[in-house]
């Protein structure tokens, strides 16, 4: 079965909705998602490219967000890894405004939710830009001038590192060894 379809689609997809298969159109869904799947990838990359995220990026990766709901993670491990990094710079770029930030992370939570699909070994991101980060919003000097806002349930900054070192667990010792 896993071999029919990696010859239809092109390659060995990571997680399709099972349900889809009962559809009266199920036979047309594998064109469908790939041809879909190829334009948001097309159109993704070029407004990376030409530094548009207003609204390129914004507008593709909404495009990604509606594929992950209609057709799971249809694509290989190689687009998961890709997706993910690509969504991790935009998460870090630095003074994005917020509400495209959270528009970005939420993807990328989504498409970070499955452990079982990604070993370590398949997915390394720097840690760093997270913290610079947490320290850019969390002691936001224009907060105070109602320029953002913030809310006030934050950790104060010694949990926050106690969520940075849990966090830093789950990471592989080599890489956080390098980085210290």
């Amino acid at each position: 079965m896993k071999k029919e379809v990696s010859d239809t689609l092109g390659f060995v997809p990571q997680k399709d909705i099972v349900y889809n298969k009962l559809l009266p159109y199920a036979d047309k869904l594998d064109g469908e998602s790939n041809e879909f799947l190829a334009r948001i990838k097309e159109n993704l990359g070029r407004a990376v490219y030409l530094r548009e995220i207003w609204p390129g990026v914004l507008f593709w990766t909404r495009k990604l967000s509606t594929y992950l709901r209609l057709y799971g993670r249809k694509f290989s491990k190689e687009d998961h890894v890709l997706f993910i990094k690509l969504l991790y710079e935009l998460v870090t770029i630095p003074r994005l405004e917020i509400s495209m930030m959270q528009g970005f992370a939420r993807l990328l939570i989504n498409l970070l939710k499955k452990k079982d699909l990604l070993s370590r070994e398949d997915l390394e991101l720097p840690w760093q830009p997270l913290y610079e980060l947490h320290e850019r919003i969390l002691y936001s000097k224009t907060e105070h001038l109602g320029l953002n806002w913030f809310p006030s349930s934050l950790r104060p900054r010694s949990t926050s590192r106690h969520i940075l070192v849990k966090l830093a667990q789950r990471c592989s010792v080599d890489a956080l060894l390098k980085a210290l």
